[in-house]
This record gives C-alpha cells, sequence and structure tokens, in this order.
C-alpha cells in the first residue's frame, strides 16, 4: 500500500509539472475524425479505418443537400453504401497493410473509398 502511495505521488508530481500525464489514453477510433486525432500519437489499424471510413460515408450519404446536387437520394447513396462497402474496402485497402501513420496516405484512401462507395464525387 505504501508503494502505491509513493507511485501516486509520484505520478501527480510529474502532472504537476509538466500538465500532462506520463501516458496518453489510448483513443478508441468510432469516427473519421478519430483516425486523425489517434495519428497524432499513433498509427490505426486496418479496423480502424474502416469503421472511420464507414462512419464518414453514411454521415455523407446522409447529407441531403451533397446528394440532391449529385444527383442522388439519401436512400441509393445508403444502398449504394451497403452493396459496394465490402469490395470496395478490399480493392482499396486489401493491398495496403494493417498499420497506417501518414495522414496523406489515410486522405488518399478515404476519397478513394468515399468515391468507390459512391457516398460523394470526389
Amino acid at each position: 500500500m505504501k508503494y502505491i502511495l509513493i507511485l501516486l505521488i509520484f505520478i501527480g508530481g510529474y502532472y504537476m509539472s509538466y500538465g500532462e500525464l506520463p501516458f496518453k489514453p489510448s483513443i478508441e477510433v468510432k469516427t473519421h475524425h478519430d483516425i486523425y486525432k489517434k495519428l497524432e500519437d499513433s498509427s490505426v489499424t486496418l479496423d480502424e479505418i474502416l469503421v472511420g471510413f464507414r462512419e464518414f460515408s453514411t454521415s455523407l450519404c446522409h447529407d441531403q443537400s451533397l446528394q440532391s446536387d449529385i444527383g442522388r437520394t439519401i436512400d441509393s447513396c445508403l444502398h449504394n453504401l451497403e452493396t459496394y462497402s465490402a469490395a470496395c474496402a478490399d480493392r482499396i485497402l486489401g493491398s495496403e497493410g494493417d498499420l497506417f501513420s501518414d495522414k496523406g496516405v489515410v486522405d488518399s484512401l478515404s476519397k478513394r473509398y468515399i468515391s468507390c462507395v459512391g457516398a460523394a464525387d470526389t
């Protein structure tokens, strides 16, 4: 118990001195934005990329103004997303590896995926 208290005092002192904890909590990727947040400190996995891309594509599909501007409906966009999501992921991300750390690469892959599933014209 005494050692735990000493450890907590050291961590508290570090926090008071540097304004942050000596470790960063892991970011759980649930959105497209989370991908870029996590890339600031670490790499993202292929599964995280897919979660973020899928969420972003879904939000684009629900944008009525965008869909009408490109001549589609929300329902047709969501149908295309459901139909082509797996094939586009395989085609675009299949040969890319399991970890991503370059924002430029992620941007490029994101645009290709969104275009492939038909969520927007990029």
